[in-house]
């Protein structure tokens, strides 16, 4: 770190020196007369005039530094004075039952659960957050790889507002082989405490100013009922088994696909119906618990503002009784 006290300290020292030999020659001088003092003089006055001239650059740069510091921190100041405060709770966990997937461009299936969490934000703050950017991620202590569930993104939530989720549908969705997988196992066993999973939120937002803020939060996932256990047991069984229990099935499936078979349909539902005969129990409550001093805030800059939404995807959740109007239509030319 560059100090602007040493560097005056120094020049003080130098000028002193130069008095101090410029006396010495004067009196060396008068004492030698054969001393050529002049020719001393000028030297020394020319070596010092480069020096004295170094250092009022080096203190100008200081001074220049210390201003644009003093700058930076006026417009932090300002930029944090209009600072909003969202905090987000949760609403319902439901672990739905396993069902049968099917993958379009990798063209694979597989029966897994699905994990939807509502929350609401509420802005309590006095000033407007902007660009609000609200992503969940789920994690357990033995597999230390967060999964991403989809994001939610709001231009803005001004002073005191809510962003609900019974009115706009903001939910965590977590779909997925692998995190499917730990969270079942996480969940079905006897000592949950020790593997509990963790719903980390992450909100990232700006104030009116630019300013950008992140904050986090942790949640436990926990069983609401202890019986649930066995069921968890028997989803864990069937999905993990799928591959082999129902390989026949699924290699039918690929081959109908390949040939763009109608039967494709028909068979893909027969598929369904064995599944769910083989399911024990109905879609599972989960109890989120947060975690004791999980809550943060910070303020962060715009690049890692950016860098974090680069990777956040938004799709738009469709409601079951949506779910027909996405069919896809028959191909219908219009008569000449």
């Amino acid at each position: 770190m560059f100090r602007l006290d040493r560097v005056r300290a120094l020049a003080i020292a130098c000028c002193a020196i130069f008095l101090a030999g410029s006396m010495g020659l004067l009196i060396a001088g008068l004492m030698f007369p054969t001393f050529q003092t002049s020719s001393w003089v000028q030297t020394l006055s020319s070596v010092s005039i480069v020096i004295l001239t170094l250092f009022y650059v080096i203190i100008t740069s200081g001074q220049l530094e210390v201003m644009a510091r003093q700058i930076e921190e006026m417009k932090q100041a300002r930029e944090l004075v209009a600072q909003p405060l969202l905090h987000l709770s949760l609403g319902k966990a439901v672990l739905q039952r396993p069902r049968l997937f099917y993958t379009p461009p990798d063209s694979t299936y597989s029966a897994q659960p699905r994990l939807s969490i509502s929350f609401d934000v509420t802005n309590r703050g006095s000033h407007a957050a902007i660009a609000v950017d609200i992503s969940g991620y789920l994690w357990e202590a033995t597999n230390p790889q967060p999964f991403h569930a989809s994001s939610t993104f709001c231009d803005a939530l001004t002073e005191k507002e809510k962003l609900s989720s019974v009115h706009d549908d903001r939910v965590f969705f977590f779909v997925g082989e692998k995190a499917m997988t730990m969270l079942v196992s996480a969940l079905r066993k006897d000592d949950i405490r020790s593997t509990t999973p963790i719903l980390a939120v992450e909100i990232l937002f700006k104030n009116t100013y630019g300013a950008c803020f992140r904050v986090r939060q942790g949640f436990e996932l926990r069983r609401s009922n202890d019986l649930d256990r066995d069921t968890l047991s028997n989803w864990h069984s069937v999905s993990t088994t799928f591959s082999t229990t129902y390989d026949r099935e699924v290699n039918l499936l690929k081959s109908l696909r390949a040939r763009s078979d109608d039967r494709w349909d028909n068979e893909f539902d027969s598929l369904k119906v064995k599944i769910e005969s083989s399911l024990v129990g109905s879609d599972i409550t989960l109890n989120p618990i947060q975690v004791s001093g999980s809550f943060s805030i910070r303020s962060i800059s715009t690049e890692d503002y950016n860098e974090a939404l680069e990777s956040h995807s938004y799709p738009r959740y469709i409601p079951s009784w949506m779910e027909e109007c996405f069919h896809i239509a028959p191909d219908i030319t219009p008569a000449d």
